[in-house]
């Protein structure tokens, strides 16, 4: 979709949409005037030409659902444009929830109406004079942002001295604001480090004397640590044969090892306790069944009717039968205890030798010193430890002396000039893009807006936004002072975007004269006219244009 820089409303038909139950077709010429008693649909026109455009009303709010007819959920815009001479249809219609958009019969996108007229706020905030600062507020400054002309880095520098220029020679301007924050927080670094190095110079040169005294004393403290902890070194050794505890040591942790993993007991204990248990098992069955032996019933042996006659001769065989699971259960009952025995026995000979190896620990670790000794020894080492160190700084400290940090200085003081004459540059830069970047302003006549403001303690240009009208700030205008405020700024973002849309005056009989701008292309005044019906006059003739039913 190409854009569409420039157009008129020449007609719009208006349909289940606020004051519009029935469809109303309304034709337009350059300047129209829309009156009527309150209540007649004039705003509804403008609500309507927004709606059908950007799919959101005069003002810009999301909620739709009040633009609805009272008691229906279906309403349609269709507009009729002139762009280039040419005469396009634009329709949007919504049925509760779901939109439907076409142009010149072909279903689109608002995303492709966004391409041809541009983004809502533009529009709306040339289409509606009170837009701009009443709606988009603070957001307005970002809006104007976005279509000043762009200024580049080359333009920037040619109106400025020779010897700015000259700092910012290889400086990347591509953004300034950034670089000037990153400047000043690197001087505020820099500043820090000064500071620092300045106080490790004055101490440096009071305690020069004192660190000399320290050091000999701290020196003299670890050769005594080191005697006493030579002595206890050397009483640990004499009389121990170290190689062979470490090798009595390691002897014993594979005896310990290979106990722990001889598993030959544990698993005969398992077999012969699986065993009399289920001896114990049989035998418990063998007597209920023992006990359910009768006349009458089937023997489960040998699968026989048992009788009165034969009863007592299978009984002697069943009796004959527990008394060898009695003694199978007796013998495996043997069996698990002399296994239980040696595995005692094995657990005895493992705790032994456990006993023995913490014994050639004990050994090993001590030596010939006593528990106390090894103590006081592990100690020492620890003080020695901590002295090092201790003299390791004061040793450092020797080396750098105060002069030493005086030539230090001198060259972070060099450092942060040369960030301070860049700081300064870069916020005259910044300044002259700003006054380059606004220069369209001049276009403005009673209105002023300021995007940027000088800080007067730190000469930094910080984002502001005001805007005023004939010096008032926009808070305390009148209604008539806002709608001119207004259509100046919408003369400025028609001259800024190069879209030169239709603009609706809500409120006409507020301002009576325009005296402020003259306002370019299709105009729209809507005025109240107590008692009198909804009517357009064109060119300020008092022609009634007739009504059209809708096709």
């Amino acid at each position: 979709m190409d854009k569409i820089q420039e157009f008129t409303v020449s007609e719009i038909t208006i349909g289940g949409f606020k004051n519009f139950a029935e469809p109303r077709t309304f034709t337009f010429g350059a300047v129209n005037a829309i009156v009527g008693h309150n209540g007649q649909g004039k705003t509804t026109i403008a609500e309507a030409v927004a709606y059908a455009l950007t799919g959101v009303p005069f003002y810009g709010e999301a909620g739709l659902d009040r633009l609805y007819t009272l008691e229906n959920k279906a309403m349609t815009v269709a507009l009729t444009i002139v762009a280039d001479g040419e005469s396009h249809r634009l329709v949007r219609s919504r049925r509760y929830d779901v939109t439907d958009i076409t142009y010149d019969g072909y279903t689109i996108r608002q995303s492709e109406l966004t391409m041809m007229f541009g983004e809502k706020d533009v529009f709306l905030a040339i289409f509606n004079p009170l837009y701009f600062i009443e709606i988009l507020e603070d957001k307005g400054r970002n809006l104007l942002e976005r279509y000043l002309p762009a200024v580049t880095p080359e333009t920037v520098l040619a109106n400025m001295s020779e010897s700015t220029r000259s700092r910012l020679d290889g400086v990347d301007l591509s953004s300034p604001d950034t670089l000037l924050v990153n400047i000043r927080a690197m001087l505020r670094d820099m500043e820090k480090t000064i500071t620092y190095t300045e106080g490790q110079r004055d101490i440096l040169g009071a305690q020069g004397i004192e660190n000399a005294a320290a050091l000999t004393q701290k020196q003299a403290e670890l050769s005594e640590l080191d005697a006493e902890i030579r002595d206890l070194e050397q009483r640990k050794v004499v009389g121990i044969d170290f190689d062979a505890l470490t090798e009595r040591r390691r002897e014993l942790y594979a005896r310990y090892s290979e106990a722990q993993s001889d598993k030959r007991v544990e698993r005969k204990l398992a077999q012969a306790s699986a065993a009399y248990e289920s001896a114990r098992a049989r035998y418990a069955r063998e007597v209920d069944t023992y006990k359910k032996l009768r006349p009458g019933t089937q023997c489960p042996m040998c699968k026989r009717a048992i009788t009165e006659q034969n009863l007592d001769a299978i009984k002697k065989e069943f009796a004959d039968s527990l008394t060898a699971t009695k003694d199978e259960g007796n013998r495996q009952k043997q069996i698990l205890s002399e296994l239980q025995a040696e595995a005692r026995t094995d657990e005895t000979a493992l705790a032994a030798l456990k006993a023995e190896i913490q014994s050639v620990e004990t050994d090993i670790e001590y030596g010939g010193i006593n528990p106390d000794e090894k103590w006081r020894l592990d100690d020492l080492k620890k003080d020695a430890e901590n002295l090092r160190v201790e003299l390791a700084t004061l040793e450092a400290a020797r080396s750098v002396t105060s002069e030493d940090k005086e030539r230090e200085l001198g060259v972070l003081r060099e450092r942060a000039d040369n960030e301070r004459e860049l700081e300064t540059a870069v916020r005259f830069y910044l300044e002259e893009r700003a006054s380059l970047m606004f220069s369209g302003f001049d276009m403005l006549n009673r209105v002023k807006i300021v995007l940027y403001d000088t800080v007067k303690t730190t000469g930094e240009a910080k984002s502001v936004f005001k805007f005023s009208y004939d010096g008032k700030p926009y808070k305390f205008l009148s209604l008539s002072e806002k709608i001119k405020a207004g259509l100046e700024i919408s003369e400025l973002l028609k001259k800024l975007t190069d879209r030169r849309y239709p603009v609706f005056i809500d409120n006409g009989e507020s301002v009576p004269v325009i005296d402020n701008i003259r306002p370019t292309g299709q105009l729209f005044i809507a005025q109240v006219v107590k008692g009198a019906p909804l009517e357009v006059k064109i060119q300020n003739t008092t022609m009634r244009q007739t009504e059209k039913a809708a096709a």
